[in-house]
């Protein structure tokens, strides 16, 4: 029951990690595989006769097959005929809770990226996710009325208190990996209304549940809490188009350094390549200097199969170790499922932009407020450049994260039902319509029209830039019965 374009995939490959883009292929050699193929019933055998089909398969394919030469490294999905075998089904559930510590390199793994389904959360999860922060985790400006924004984390008495607190910063509740210019201060928005409105839902003695969203420090929640007493997620963006954003954000805009190619070059290694891996580990280093050595050196290379083995490893790990990771080009679309993957009101992830183009930010800036100049016009030299094969070489591994997650994104909602979440996200669009129309003006951001910073306490935000305008998002939300 194999399909011909089946077969014609596993005999393009005699390794797991190569794909030859032209073939030679002899005829005979072909027929043969193909009658061996066409004759095995998959459901006939058990996992081990599986595994030794599949090695007697590697063998008489290099027996019977020229040689081949294997320009590029595959790291496309494996087929398989057995769920035995890891595939494409909705039944492929991410979570698996694997340790994202640094892989071996010394090892050729035969490991593929696996998009994988969310899972839901047991209901009901605010009893499990809703913690109290504790008397040292958050503290409010001193004229605040409504102790809002969070101002975070407030220092403990004593040593031992500190380093407790510390610990616990980054173990329960609502965590949020907050990478660079994916639109993660709108993110810890949604995240930060979710904890709050959760708190006021079980009537809470506390403002808001715990949880934390550093910036770019992944690797801080590796010992988080379990038992689904936490709820770990992220955000990725198409990495060009992140690459572009940090540039023009923190160089150009803050910095006043034209955006030519040879200014944009000079930040490649160090805050471009590997980025969203190198968020999830301490040692960030040792990645960055793996990466240097399969560039510029013949010892490791893009078509190594050691060095291939552990970044696709270290992917799939993220994969798992996550609860969800929204994608910011469906921004909705995600915010939609992770709603519904937690069962809590579809108002909990209404939202308005923290930073937009022609704006000013002074949300993480402690040197005022920032105008942010749009990447309008990219200077033609650099898009050369970001066209070039060199360019997809360097966000190669964040490109294979990124297509991973929107896969496991379309599976989820294939899990949870497309008709169901269809209708939630146009309930949901509808919502952020007026959302946007209503309660735009009447957020008092960090920075004003004109760039004047203001005050914590002046302005209606739950932490500096994050989910301004909260209390009329609530007004919506509760008028259009979304609560």
């Amino acid at each position: 029951h194999t399909t011909h374009n089946k077969e014609r995939a596993l005999l393009s490959r005699s390794h797991p990690f190569a794909m030859s883009e032209s073939p030679r292929i002899d005829q005979s050699a072909a027929s043969n595989t193909k009658w061996l193929l066409s004759s095995i019933d998959c459901n006939a055998i058990s996992f081990n006769g599986r595994l030794l089909a599949v090695l007697a398969f590697v063998i008489l394919e290099a027996v019977l097959l020229a040689p081949v030469q294997y320009p590029k490294v595959d790291l496309s999905f494996p087929y398989s005929c057995s769920s035995s075998f890891p595939s494409f089904s909705s039944s492929s559930l991410c979570g698996n809770s694997s340790s994202w510590t640094d892989p071996s390199l010394n090892k050729a793994n035969v490991v593929r990226v696996l998009p994988c389904a969310w899972p839901s959360w047991p209901t009901p999860a605010n009893q499990s996710l809703c913690h109290d922060p504790g008397p040292f985790k958050f503290q409010s400006p001193k004229n605040s009325t409504t102790g809002f924004p969070l101002l975070i984390p407030m220092p403990p008495p004593n040593p031992t208190g500190k380093q407790h607190v510390m610990m616990d910063m980054f173990r329960r509740g609502f965590l949020f990996t907050k990478p660079t210019k994916v639109g993660g201060s709108t993110a810890t928005g949604i995240s930060l209304r979710m904890a709050k409105n959760m708190a006021e839902r079980l009537k809470k003695d506390f403002a808001v549940c715990d949880g934390n969203y550093p910036h770019g420090i992944g690797a801080l929640f590796q010992q988080r809490a379990r038992n689904k007493k936490s709820f770990l997620w992220s955000l990725v963006r198409e990495p060009t188009k992140r690459c572009i954003s940090w540039f023009y954000h923190f160089q150009y805009s803050r910095q006043g350094l034209e955006p030519t190619r040879s200014n944009f070059v000079r930040f490649e290694m160090s805050d471009f390549q590997d980025y969203y891996i190198r968020l999830h580990t301490f040692q960030r280093g040792k990645l960055r200097n793996v990466t240097t050595m399969h560039r510029n050196t013949n010892n490791i290379s893009s078509n190594n199969s050691n060095y291939t083995a552990a970044m696709t490893q270290f992917i799939n790990n993220i994969l798992n170790e996550y609860d969800f990771i929204a994608v910011t080009e469906r921004f909705d679309e995600s915010m939609v499922v992770m709603q519904m993957l937690l069962d809590v009101p579809l108002g909990d992830a209404l939202y308005l932009k923290a930073k937009s183009n022609g704006g000013y930010d002074g949300g993480g800036s402690q040197q005022g407020c920032t105008l942010i100049q749009p990447a309008l016009n990219v200077p033609q030299e650099l898009q050369d450049y970001l066209q070039s094969d060199h360019w997809k070489e360097v966000i190669q591994w964040d490109l294979k994260l990124y297509q991973a997650v929107n896969q496991s994104l379309d599976m989820t909602i294939d899990r949870l039902g497309r008709s169901k979440f269809e209708e939630q996200l146009q309930r949901f669009q509808m919502a952020q319509t007026i959302v946007e129309e209503r309660c735009g003006p009447k957020a008092i951001w960090p920075c004003s029209a004109n760039g004047t910073k203001r005050h914590p306490a002046d302005t209606n935000c739950l932490f500096r830039d994050a989910a301004c305008g909260y209390q009329c998002m609530d007004e919506v939300a509760q008028e259009l019965n979304l609560v």
